[in-house]
């Protein structure tokens, strides 16, 4: 199992490479969560498996991250503009996740001013905005935190103490989900990872309406809760998921079964 997790991770952080490589001389790009943190030697590669690779790029970088994919051999996953796969002989296909925002701040081109290099032409999120998103991906996307997320969160965190900025970090942190209407998720995923009660004078009135409901609804870790949470703090994000996309499923299958009558 170690092996298998390890061999997936190679390849993954391979192909990412190979995509630097593609990519014009002063393209940057950030990479997220558990790559971002293996690159930066945070965890190990064989400590959790990765999925995919997640990307943020600039919105006028897309069309150099479509012709490198395109010139790696690789595609788009159907009903998705920003993924990109390539199948690959006995292993999961390699894939791809671009975004061109995060869902923890409106302010885009800030991430890029803060970020580090990682490598080559790679950045890295502050500590601060990395906690923020890790966090704030897992509830709004996913609607509780997995375990992975806290393994994640968890190391992250050991590594801020060993380096002696975990409290600084925290603090960061903590004043920028307040600006941005999320502190309460920043606690909840604290509260979630090491059992505490983080500070409640940031919150918000409206979190405070809510700061009992996501914890309800994350321990059923119920799919609904996603939507809960998008309907609170992205509701373009529902309109999205029940009108466009499904028309835009519905019209990709009857075109299909044109092409085939």
């Amino acid at each position: 199992m170690l092996s298998d997790i390890l061999a997936r991770n190679i390849n993954l952080l391979d192909y990412l490479r190979k995509l630097d490589k593609e990519l014009p001389v002063n393209t940057n790009y950030i990479v997220l969560k558990g790559a971002c943190l293996i690159i930066s030697g945070i965890l190990s590669p064989k400590e959790r498996e990765m999925s995919d690779i997640d990307l943020l790029i600039k919105d006028e970088d897309l069309i150099f991250f479509e012709k490198a994919f395109s010139n790696m051999g690789f595609s788009k996953l159907p009903y998705s503009k920003k993924s990109f796969f390539k199948p690959m002989k006995n292993a999961p296909p390699i894939i791809f996740d671009i975004h061109l925002s995060l869902r923890h701040t409106k302010n885009t081109s800030n991430l890029f001013e803060k970020a580090e290099t990682l490598e080559g032409k790679a950045k890295k999120l502050s500590y601060e905005d990395n906690l923020l998103h890790i966090i704030s991906h897992a509830f709004l996307h996913h609607g509780f935190m997995e375990e992975k997320e806290i393994i994640d969160i968890k190391k992250l965190c050991f590594f801020l103490l060993s380096e002696g900025i975990l409290h600084k970090t925290i603090k960061k942190a903590a004043q920028k989900a307040a600006q941005e209407n999320i502190y309460f998720l920043f606690a909840l995923g604290l509260k979630k990872t090491f059992a505490i009660q983080a500070p409640s004078e940031l919150f918000s009135l409206k979190e405070k309406l809510f700061s009992n409901f996501p914890e309800f609804l994350e321990r059923r870790k119920s799919v609904f809760s996603q939507y809960i949470f998008e309907a609170l703090y992205c509701p373009k994000t529902l309109f999205l998921r029940f009108i466009y996309y499904p028309i835009n499923k519905l019209e990709l299958i009857f075109s299909r079964q044109d092409k085939a009558l």
